[in-house]
């Protein structure tokens, strides 16, 4: 589960210029799982720094992680 939200994540960086991300909802959609099982990988990956959360007007937003300059 974890390679294939880093591919929607990079996929939506890529397209979007990197000015936007991908809600929560989208990926338990995307993804068939529940908002736990979600919840519980998500927030490993964001701990180990692999992707960043944003909020959002309308939720959190998972985005893909950049280098720092």
């Amino acid at each position: 589960m974890k390679a294939k939200i880093l591919e929607i994540a990079k996929l939506k960086h890529i397209s979007s210029g990197g000015s936007c991300g991908t809600y929560f909802v989208d990926f338990i959609r995307t993804l068939k799982v529940t908002a736990a099982e979600f919840e519980e990988v998500i927030t490993e990956m964001y701990n180990d720094e692999q992707i960043q959360i944003r909020p959002s007007i309308n939720g959190f937003l998972v985005m893909h992680k950049t280098q720092s300059k």
